[in-house]
């Protein structure tokens, strides 16, 4: 306690009991002009099965976007806005209790548009929970936003950083409350350039293959996002989410490959194309009843589209030149519904869900070779592959306090597949059918003398990506090149892990 008047004295103070009144005692008298408290808040702490940050104790956030504030997470890190949670493949986010869907980059853009006055807290997920879909190791970054305020309000900021190269990102973001309504529009420009250099050997039984590449790129993203949500009455509302992303990118590749005597020097080009993405989400939320009670109900469309052309020229030592053009197309979209529950009991409280996802992704590569001066389509090279999932889901979970600080909670997802997949120049056709149960469960202790002894464990799955599943050929010179392949199969995966945390560990 600091004492601000006449004069400063340092007594210790207690409480009498039953009172919550102290006595300074010693029979001193003064005048005061000022009394402050001193104290300090947790701002983040260490709840079974995920670690929570609240952004308004940690007098260190003000003036920080979404990007930064993740950086100040334990087991969070943030290198030039890419972010890793330690022992966890992936990331996923949620924003307000919605699963983001997005590019890379629209993600980053729409963290950095995210600001810290806007942010109630960040909780990292450590345990995959149930409602959504399995992952392979993956860890969840929930953000709650908070509006106390009626009336309209916004920022701008901008920043430039000088790394290879100077690369500059500016935006902002307008929103307006009421007591019905919720709207808010952000909107962002990232422009950076950077280079990535390699240098590999590879060793056969008979020779041995170098290659020393320089990558040259720029990448040029814009993001918009919108939100709505209206509120029928203090217990039903509902809402659309919107997300456009535009993504320029160019790129010139230089490569060096000597395999013996023979070397083979390599220059590809691939002039800027757009990558559009679009993410439309609907949901609708009712609060059955006082005691907890919830309904929520989410549609997600998200479509990417893509092209890109690339040049590709290869010379030998041998006074030999060899040159092919690859044009290429992408097109991906996603259609999920889901239907989520929440019911609370006496002794414990259970969550339940069904969802269903559909995936469509469709490839066209053309490939044409010079021959005499002029470029000749390569039919041989040439493909179209088209490739559609469908994956029906339902989860339930059960959480309890138990006495003597103990709590846990068991989950229980099922996930049935099927994909097919097809190409234009092969009649014949790929296809997956299988279903599988991902338990999960957590038990945490609250030690009586300070601090949480927790334990969990997760089964997962790690699909194959379409550049996995992907058959073409994607050349980096006309010699090499790297392809995926259509039979690629699903793999269970189990994680485990235990954590103990001291009283104030992560006070700040």
């Amino acid at each position: 306690m600091l004492l601000l008047g006449a004069a400063a004295i340092a007594t210790p103070v207690f409480a009498a009991e039953p009172s919550d009144s102290a006595s300074l005692g010693g029979g001193k008298e003064m005048d005061l002009d000022e009394l402050v408290v001193v104290a300090r808040r947790q701002s983040v702490k260490q709840d079974p099965g995920r670690i929570v940050y609240l952004i308004k104790n940690d007098p260190y956030a003000v003036g920080l976007n979404g990007m930064e504030l993740l950086d100040r997470i334990p087991r969070v890190s943030v290198v030039n806005d890419q972010v890793s949670v330690a022992g966890k493949n992936e990331v996923r986010y949620i924003v307000d209790g919605q699963l983001l869907e997005m590019t890379g980059e629209a993600l980053s853009m729409r963290l950095r548009n995210l600001q810290a006055d806007g942010i109630e807290k960040i909780e990292l997920l450590t345990t995959p929970p149930a409602r959504y879909a399995a992952g392979n190791n993956t860890a969840f970054i929930s953000i709650t936003t908070r509006n106390e305020t009626l009336g309209a309000r916004g920022n701008v900021w901008g920043r430039g950083r000088y790394s290879d190269s100077f690369g500059y990102s500016f935006g902002g973001n307008v929103c307006h409350t009421s007591r019905k309504t919720e709207l808010s529009v952000d909107a962002g420009w990232n422009d950076r350039r950077g280079k990535n250099d390699t240098y590999s050997e590879y060793r056969f039984a008979d020779h041995l293959q170098v290659s020393d590449r320089n990558h040259r790129f720029t990448w040029r993203t814009l993001g918009a996002n919108g939100m709505f949500r209206y509120r029928f009455n203090p217990g039903l509302s509902a809402g659309v989410m919107v997300n456009f992303s535009r993504n320029l990118s160019k790129s010139d590749r230089y490569d060096r490959t000597s395999v013996g005597s023979t070397v083979m020097l390599s220059e590809s080009v691939t002039p800027m194309y757009p990558e559009d993405a679009l993410t439309l989400t609907g949901f609708v939320d009712w609060n059955i009843d006082p005691a907890g009670k919830t309904l929520s109900l989410t549609y997600n469309l998200f479509d990417k589209r893509s092209d890109a052309l690339s040049d590709v020229i290869t010379a030998w030592n041998t006074d030999e030149t060899s040159r092919l053009t690859r044009d290429a197309s992408n097109r991906y979209r996603i259609h999920s519904v889901k239907l989520d529950a929440a019911l609370p009991f006496s002794g414990f409280k259970m969550e339940a869900g069904l969802a269903y996802t559909s995936i469509g992704n469709r490839t066209r590569l053309g490939i044409a070779d010079e021959i005499d001066g002029e470029m000749v389509d390569n039919p041989l090279q040439s493909n179209d592959f088209v490739y559609h999932e469908r994956t029906a889901s339902a989860y339930l979970t059960a959480e309890r306090n138990f006495a003597s600080g103990i709590y846990g909670k068991i989950g229980l997802r099922y996930e049935h597949t099927y994909g097919r997949g097809s190409q234009k120049e092969d009649t014949g056709h790929h296809a997956t059918d299988y279903g599988n149960l991902f338990p999960s469960a957590i038990v945490s202790w609250s030690i009586p003398s300070g601090g949480r002894l927790s334990a969990d464990y997760s089964a997962g799955i790690a699909r194959p990506s379409f550049g996995d599943m992907n058959p073409f050929r994607y050349y980096n010179t006309v010699k090499d090149y790297f392809t995926g392949n259509p039979d690629l199969r699903a793999v269970l995966s189990h994680t485990t892990q235990a954590s103990i945390t001291a009283t104030g560990a992560f006070t700040r």
